[in-house]
């Protein structure tokens, strides 16, 4: 049987991807197993950084492609799994999966409704003060090389280094405006408007703006900008020339007609329902699909390879705090930032002695500004103070790391609200049971996934202020090591449901009638 297993993501080395590649190396012993991934990925490493054999898996590379453009991909295979998230791929297989980490909304929230009406109303004040522009949009651009690429899941359009586009101008109005992304890279050095070169300008609002005058109805422009460097080795690139980026959320004017989703995307629902059978990761996932796509799921728990992660007496316990998730700012991040300024805190209270030391560990996202800031904040807050920042290690790293420390800290969720912002919390929490085979005692956010894995104080503890944090921490600091031991011991021992041997059978059975 041949299957295709889609992940956008794959670069991330995250969770979700640990989750997906253990079920593909287990679909692959008995079935042709091809990995979908929109750019270059360095499978090696991947497979390094997961502890992953994905050698009998082969690999398929649909350079820079939407979700919309691998639906007709999708017919080439008996099963196809898409494992993205906030992905709304309409699958044309025989048999579909979709592998749900969380449910991304069906249409618009009010929030974003919000943003579409500020957007519009601002659009027209421009107008009324004779700020007269024409917004382009990237519905409107209909000629295009020198890289211009496919419209990002989120909205991202990047354009190379030297990019050419054309639109048809409406009469009367020569002002072209195109919302830059915030924050994006962008290093523009010339602006020419049908060959000739034209003043420009980025405004308080993010807006590249640039004039065409004259009488031509077709206009084309060259954008030429400096190319984007990667700086260090570590660095990914996906194989892209970046220029600068323009914001496509917002494609309000299209053809000077107003466009309002007041329906939400009617696709969407369309596209989910081209999915026979939908798997969740975790309980409070399971819950949020059916609330959110009102669909019934089937629940599969990631596995945790107890031959690799686990306590090894050679090796010692050291007075160490650990953290472990990537880097990156915004959505569901880790609380890195809570969670250091917990612990100085603490140090500088008295409830922490500072022979202790907090250690942070994960990939870093160094694909936009917003998330390589967000990594020099971590780096900055923690000057002076016992904190090692480690990213980017390699597995054995990581597993030292989980081996030497005695306490395990996860913040996911702290401060948001689960009703509202369900996203923002750990759906399930991969790296808590990691931490725990290896003895670790965790102390984690009393809410979502990790309520599933902490079940109660014999094997963990759970926190939902900095008040109960600080009396978790002070008490555990303060334990023997052969009592955090014992308790760590417990963790290990209830975390037997999520075995690497049992994930065979589980798979199995979840696939029954599909694969098996």
């Amino acid at each position: 049987m041949n299957i295709g297993i889609y992940n956008r993501y794959w670069s991330t080395f995250g969770g979700g991807e640990k989750h997906i590649g253990m079920i593909a190396e287990v679909l692959a012993m008995d079935h042709n197993v091809e990995l979908l991934s929109i750019e270059r990925i360095n499978w090696e490493e991947l497979g390094k950084r997961l502890s992953l054999d994905l050698s009998k898996c082969s690999k398929r590379i649909l350079q820079n492609k939407t979700c919309n453009d691998l639906s007709s991909y999708s017919k080439e295979y008996d099963v196809f799994i898409n494992s993205t998230y906030n992905s709304f791929l309409e699958s044309q297989a025989k048999n579909s999966i979709y592998m749900c980490f969380f449910p991304a909304e069906l249409r618009p929230s009010y929030k974003e409704y919000l943003k579409y009406l500020i957007e519009i109303f601002r659009k027209l004040a421009d107008i009324l003060l004779n700020k007269v522009y024409i917004f382009l949009y990237r519905d409107q651009i209909y000629f295009k090389e020198g890289g211009i690429y496919n419209v990002e899941e989120d909205g991202r359009l990047w354009f190379g280094p030297d990019a050419i586009f054309s639109f048809n101008k409406i009469k009367y109005l020569d002002r072209i405006a195109l919302k830059i992304w915030p924050d994006s890279y962008n290093e523009i050095q010339k602006v020419l408007v049908n060959g000739e070169e034209e003043d420009w300008k980025i405004d308080k609002s993010g807006y590249l703006i640039f004039n065409a005058k004259g009488p031509e109805r077709r206009v084309t422009v060259r954008i030429l900008s400096k190319k984007y460097e990667i700086k260090k080795e570590e660095e990914k690139s996906d194989g892209r020339d970046f220029g600068f980026c323009i914001d496509g959320r917002f494609a309000i004017f299209k053809s000077s007609v107003l466009k309002f989703p007041v329906f939400g995307d009617i696709n969407r629902g369309k596209a989910l329902n081209s999915y026979g059978t939908i798997i969740a990761n975790s309980k409070f996932t399971s819950e949020w699909i059916e609330k959110r796509w009102f669909r019934k799921s089937i629940l599969l728990e990631p596995s945790i390879d107890t031959n690799i992660f686990n306590y090894h007496p050679s090796i010692k316990k050291e007075k160490i705090i650990l953290s472990v998730g990537r880097f990156f700012s915004g959505s569901h991040n880790k609380k890195h930032i809570e969670i250091i300024e917990a612990f100085i805190r603490m140090i500088k209270s008295g409830a922490i002695d500072d022979t202790w030391r907090l250690e942070l560990v994960g990939g870093r996202h160094l694909e936009h500004k917003d998330h390589i800031d967000y990594f020099q904040t971590l780096c900055k807050l923690a000057e002076g103070y016992p904190i090692d920042i480690r990213p980017d290690l390699t597995f054995n790293e990581l597993l030292k790391s989980y081996q030497r420390s005695q306490i395990y800290i996860h913040g996911a969720g702290w401060g948001e609200n689960q009703n509202k912002n369900p996203e923002r919390f750990e759906h399930f929490g991969i790296t808590t049971c990691e931490a725990m085979e290896c003895q670790c005692v965790s102390v984690v956010f009393d809410a979502a996934g990790q309520r599933e894995i902490v079940i109660n104080s014999s094997v963990g503890f759970r926190f939902r202020s900095y008040k109960q944090l600080e009396v978790h921490m002070k008490n555990l600091t303060n334990m023997e090591s052969a009592e955090l031991l014992k308790i760590g011991l417990n963790a290990r021992n209830s975390l037997n449901r999520y075995s690497k041997d049992a994930l065979s059978s589980r798979i199995k059975n979840t696939l029954k009638g599909i694969c098996y």
